[in-house]
């Protein structure tokens, strides 16, 4: 797969339109499909640029619309916006447990760690685990509440790890131990395309399994989805408008001004993105420490028990 290739269901999201309307129209123009590095069906950037422009277009729009306001009025007629609700928070209770038992686990190092002498690679990394570990509790106090735009932390918790990771791995290059000095001196972080880059690098260099390519295309893509969440995009903003239907039209009624209490996304939003980002946490904490700390035996079971579970799970 290359860097202009979407997968279908991005493809549908990115549009706002159903899957269906994509596949029909994929059958309609007969655009080159190719697979990505894990098996996704992926059409080509210029094709969905002309879905945009397509006469049907709107339409689309309006019955991906229409088909979330049935299923929104399904939730809350037969109760399963309260069952959803009890499985979301009981989500959330679980993996409050997981923050806080990284937060402990990143504590008992403190002692190892000599925050005002030391301008390294695995002080900068240490000091930014406590920004990582902080900022999931706060997504998820936001979530519990149903506060949907809070998305926009797994951003900065994403570029975070990623500065971490990146601060481990090239602090003795010329690079590196520029962005180091700047960080503790200059109050100033490289970009994190930089950050991702050397990563993908370095992850080839480790497992060349898949290409630098592969996990360049990855990374970004990684960046892409949750970006959207900070910028002014579409999309995520109108999750957040009622819409109504009305003699078989579909008209905007009011606003979710603070809080949001569409359980089913909520809980979409709780299980898949507040997960991966703890995941990507416990991750991203046995590389940057596994060697550099070093972690324990008991530590490095401990986090792998944990990979286990979210594999699992």
């Amino acid at each position: 797969m290359d860097s202009t290739s979407i997968p279908i269901e991005d493809a549908a999201y990115t549009l706002g339109v159903l899957e269906s309307d994509i596949n029909n129209w994929i059958d309609k123009d007969k655009p080159i499909l190719v697979k990505d590095s894990i098996g996704r069906l992926c059409v080509p950037e210029d094709f969905v640029n002309n879905c945009a422009s397509n006469p049907d277009y709107n339409e689309a729009v309006k019955k991906a619309i229409y088909s979330e306001i049935r299923l929104r009025i399904n939730d809350e007629t037969s109760n399963q916006n309260e069952n959803i609700r009890e499985q979301r928070l009981s989500l959330l209770n679980e993996y409050n447990k997981y923050i806080k038992d990284l937060q402990e686990l990143h504590l008992k190092h403190i002692e190892k760690i000599d925050i005002l002498n030391n301008e390294n690679g695995l002080v900068a990394a240490y000091i930014l685990f406590f920004k990582v570990i902080s900022l999931l509790w706060t997504a998820s106090d936001c979530i519990k509440v149903g506060q949907w735009f809070s998305g926009s932390f797994l951003r900065e918790i994403d570029e975070t790890l990623d500065l971490a990771l990146y601060f481990i791995i090239a602090e003795n290059s010329t690079a590196g131990k520029k962005h180091l000095r700047d960080w503790f001196r200059l109050n100033e972080a490289p970009k994190n395309k930089t950050c991702r880059e050397a990563i993908s690098k370095w992850e080839y260099s480790i497992n060349p399994q898949h290409s630098e390519l592969d996990y360049k295309i990855l990374h970004n893509e990684l960046y892409y989805k949750k970006s959207k969440w900070i910028h002014p995009t579409l999309n995520l903003i109108r999750e957040m408008i009622i819409f109504e239907e009305s003699n078989g039209e579909v008209i905007a009624k009011d606003f979710n001004y603070r809080t949001w209490g569409y359980e089913r996304k909520l809980f979409e939003y709780t299980k898949k993105l507040l997960k991966s980002s703890i995941w990507s946490a416990y991750q991203d904490f046995i590389l940057c420490f596994r060697d550099k700390m070093p972690l324990e035996k008991a530590d490095i079971e401990f986090i792998l028990g944990y990979d286990k579970l979210f594999n699992e799970e």
